[in-house]
């Protein structure tokens, strides 16, 4: 929309949306099939990448919220690398026995030595993302328990519901999540893996989604780089490959 930054896909204060999609995001005063921008929607725990439903609802289980699931893809988001799951280790219960949360099966869920290694880096985000129920709606008030939706980085950072991650990830870990960005979009562009020889590629792009630069500007690097228009032959290709 309007050729906005980049970095706006996970600090933009707005959303698109009609009735329909207002209506479940919560988000009053929207009437009509038409589809507008709506800004100041933070109020409402929307805007930008963290607050799309549809995002919220696909790191669900069938039926609860999974704060594994959110935090896992949040780690991804940022670039980083979670290996597999240990053999052996039992899967958190479809329906959390009577009288625990979700938050306190997962919790417990961690004490095991072979998952706190990989749980301590993604529990805390997936816990601050509790204010949304499995289908990614906002939960009332009055469902939530103080704390629910609070949690504690592997590096001692403190982050409250989702505008507190939000403001994470669009602060302290802007570049990280850019740079992430970055290497998605050239994997896209090239149709293939990304390679070492793409690294200056990778660091103009994101060196320039960090400065501000938009959507257009991006693009631009991409299309007028060597590596998207110039196609190296097979032999060449298959000899560089590691």
């Amino acid at each position: 929309m309007n050729d906005r930054p980049v970095a706006d896909v996970i600090a933009a204060d707005a959303v698109v949306a009609n009735d329909v999609l207002a209506q479940y995001y919560g988000i009053p005063g929207v009437t009509g099939p038409e589809w507008r921008r709506v800004e100041k929607v933070s109020a409402y725990g929307r805007g930008g990448l963290l607050g799309f439903g549809a995002v919220l609802a696909k790191q669900s289980a069938a039926s609860r919220t999974s704060p594994v699931k959110r935090g896992a893809w949040v780690v991804q988001v940022l670039g980083e690398r979670l290996p597999k799951v240990p053999p052996g280790v039992p899967p958190l219960p479809e329906t959390p026995p009577d009288g625990l949360s979700v938050r306190e099966i997962t919790e417990r869920h961690r004490q095991d030595p072979k998952c706190a290694g990989c749980h301590v880096r993604i529990d805390p985000y997936g816990m601050t993302l509790e204010q949304f129920d499995a289908l990614g709606r906002l939960r009332p008030a009055k469902d939530l328990k103080p704390g629910d939706a609070r949690a504690t980085t592997r590096d001692g950072v403190e982050i409250d519901g989702f505008a507190g991650l939000r403001d994470y990830i669009a602060g302290p870990r802007r570049e990280d999540l850019l740079r992430a960005l970055a290497h998605k979009l050239t994997g896209y562009a090239l149709s293939r893996a990304v390679q070492p020889s793409d690294r200056k590629l990778v660091d103009e792009l994101t060196k320039t989604m960090v400065d501000g630069g938009r959507w257009s500007d991006v693009l631009l690097i991409i299309v007028r780089s060597e590596q998207f228009r110039c196609i190296r032959p097979a032999a060449t290709a298959a000899a560089t490959s590691p």
